[in-house]
């Protein structure tokens, strides 16, 4: 915020310094005459206003803090009409002026771009939209029929009702695109077929081929006819006198220094620092006004802050809260009036939240974590002792309600959730406090008299015996045979799809059986083609949350780890591997069944390896089979 209000600063300061720009570059209001004969696209006309005629605003950015900037990013800035725009070169820290309020997106952007490792997500718009995106509050639709006033080239997107897929050409309407333009004009966004419904616009600049120059949104309207622009005449025209250019501009620029400008003025002056200016250069020696040279400096320093390539992750973009309609028995043809957000009525009674212009996010994430409210923190410290030790104190993980189950040491889960709190919510700090007490690192041989007083281990006198989940055993698989990738981040693996993974929507391409040796985690993810294998070991269904999931002990499970092509192929390459490290075939099994269960063989499983292996020949095809056979022994898949 230091570099924005200093900038501010300097912008103001450099109101005083265009004429002394003019000097610096050689030449004065006296003596435009001298060049202004070589150019001839003088402004004869400036925008002063707008003439809505049937239309109704929707949007407007024109006063800054009027409408507040909800944005991907921080590239996007309100500026005022009449403001001076500050480029990064000290010699000319004036770049254009502000003749329009509106939001404005900053150029510095327009060097970042999607990083290599990101996938887009499909079936949104397909240009770049991180960290460069605008978004306008929710209103309601009535013709449909929309009027934006834009300045250069652009994107925008129409999210009707929050929906934001894209299917064309079923949803085509809702992206509109538009080319470059010299200053502010109306461009039409029909959307006549959404009338009644709620909707928001993103906005975002065209970065590619197209692009280029300032883009900035000053209003949207709404109406049958579109609006105009009310225009003003400079008092310059294409024939114009060089006494006359020189009259104008030397009023114009004593206006601007003094801040007496108005819509004339402010073109004049943008006119000469993109057009005129350009054809001189700074004397070597000549100094801008210190203002200027500030701005340059905080703009410059501003510009070499931006990050251009960051990974990204799927977020919220907060925006204008909408109260629902209370629908009578559920029935949406039957309206009751709308319902104000509020936290859960049974915690915080019926008081609505103290929204100010937001969604009400951040209220409702406050009240969450607030000290007066204990419940938060008791799930969250559940959900950790629920997956570190296979059940939690409180065994409904999702339903800490009066439907859900009582918790067994509720002194315990009291006091994990003040140290929770105390730590400043920090996940890993509970997870080291529990990781580390005794009753973590208990044994899962229970004594007999705990056992028959207390059978269903409700009070923690031994560790239970816990199945992996899904992507463990996958990734025990894959670190047991050596080739398990431990590369953090990258584009997902795409899913491996087996004969029997069909019907609409499949994939294009399927991805390789091992998956490159990548984590269970960097799997790709998709709702109707999930991983057969990690199906058969109680994978979620990913279209839902699952504090907890199921565990079963299935055939299926069985008959993956024998059949199931990425087992048997992993089985083999553990084999190549350890023949290739050496030693006799006792000595291979100890580092398999080492390997395999983390312990030494007994001399009877060692015995019975060996005979296995020397029996089926002692080669590559003996180690794979028992191998394969180790991969399906229930120690493999079950923590003791």
């Amino acid at each position: 915020e230091a570099p924005s209000a200093r900038l501010a600063v300097a912008r103001g300061r450099l109101r005083g310094a265009v004429v002394a720009r003019a000097a610096a570059a050689g030449v004065d209001p006296a003596g435009l005459a001298a060049w202004t004969t070589a150019i001839d696209d003088l402004p004869e006309s400036a925008v002063e206003g707008v003439e809505l005629g049937d239309a109704a605003v929707r949007v407007d950015y024109r006063v800054p803090g009027e409408t507040p900037l909800w944005q991907n990013g921080v590239s996007f800035r309100a500026t005022a009409a009449g403001e001076v725009l500050v480029g990064a070169r000290p010699e000319r820290p004036a770049r254009r002026v502000s003749t329009f309020g509106a939001a404005r997106f900053d150029p510095a952007w327009r060097v970042v771009e999607r990083h290599p490792e990101s996938e887009a997500d499909p079936g949104q718009p397909d240009w770049m939209q991180a960290g460069v995106t605008l978004k306008t509050p929710t209103f309601r639709l009535r013709s449909g029929r929309l009027w934006l006033l834009v300045e250069g080239a652009g994107h925008v997107y129409a999210a009707v009702d929050k929906h934001r897929m894209i299917s064309p050409p079923l949803h085509a309407r809702l992206v509109r695109s538009f080319g470059p333009s010299d200053g502010f004009r109306w461009v039409e966004h029909d959307l006549t077929p959404y009338a009644g419904h709620r909707v928001h616009l993103e906005w975002s600049p065209r970065l590619g081929d197209g692009g280029g120059g300032d883009f900035a949104v000053a209003l949207v309207a709404e109406g049958e006819t579109a609006p105009t622009l009310r225009r003003v005449a400079t008092g310059l025209a294409a024939d114009a006198s060089p006494e006359r250019v020189r009259a104008t501009f030397t009023a114009a620029f004593d206006a601007f220094a003094s801040a007496r400008d108005g819509a004339v003025e402010r073109r004049l002056v943008d006119w000469w620092l993109t057009r005129a200016g350009r054809a001189f250069d700074v004397p070597e020696g000549v100094s801008v006004a210190t203002g200027g040279a500030a701005a340059a400096e905080v703009r410059r320093a501003a510009a070499a802050s931006i990050r251009p390539r960051s990974r990204l992750a799927p977020a919220v973009l907060d925006g204008s809260g909408v109260d629902e309609e209370l629908l009578t028995r559920g029935d949406p043809r039957t309206p009751a009036g709308p319902v104000p957000r509020r936290f859960l009525e049974a915690v915080d009674g019926p008081t609505p939240l103290p929204i100010g212009r937001s969604s009400g996010r951040l209220e409702l994430a406050e009240r969450l974590t607030s000290s007066d409210d204990p419940l938060p923190a008791r799930v969250l410290v559940n959900r950790v002792w629920h997956h570190l030790l296979g059940r939690g104190l409180v065994q409904s993980v999702d339903d800490f309600g009066a439907m859900g189950d009582e918790p067994t040491h509720p002194a315990l889960l009291d006091w994990l959730a003040r140290r929770f709190v105390e730590s400043g919510w920090s996940l890993r700090a509970v997870v080291r406090e529990v990781a580390l007490s005794s009753t973590y690192r208990m044994s899962s041989d229970a004594d007999p008299a705990a056992a028959e007083a207390d059978p269903g281990n409700r009070l923690w006198h031994a560790a239970s015996i816990r199945r992996l989940s899904a992507e463990a055993v996958r990734d025990a698989v894959l670190a047991v045979s050596g080739t398990l990738d431990p590369t953090m981040f990258g584009r997902p693996v795409p899913i491996h799809l087996t004969r029997f993974l069909g019907g609409r929507g499949r994939p294009g391409r399927s991805g390789p059986v091992d998956g490159d040796g990548r984590r269970s985690v960097y799997l790709a993810v998709r709702r109707n083609y999930a991983s057969p294998f990690l199906r058969a070991f109680d994978f979620p269904p990913p279209a839902q949350t699952m504090g907890r999931r199921s565990v079963s002990n299935v055939p299926a499970q069985a008959l993956s780890l024998m059949n199931d092509p990425f087992v048997v192929g992993e089985a083999r390459r553990w084999a190549e591997r350890e023949l290739e490290a050496g030693g006799t075939v006792p000595e291979i099994v100890d580092r398999m069944m080492l390997r395999a269960f983390a312990r030494p063989p007994s001399p009877d499983e060692a015995g019975s390896a060996v005979r296995f292996v020397e029996a089926a020949g002692g080669g590559v095809d003996a180690l794979a089979d028992l191998g394969h056979v180790l991969f399906n022994v229930k120690e493999f898949v079950f923590l003791r």
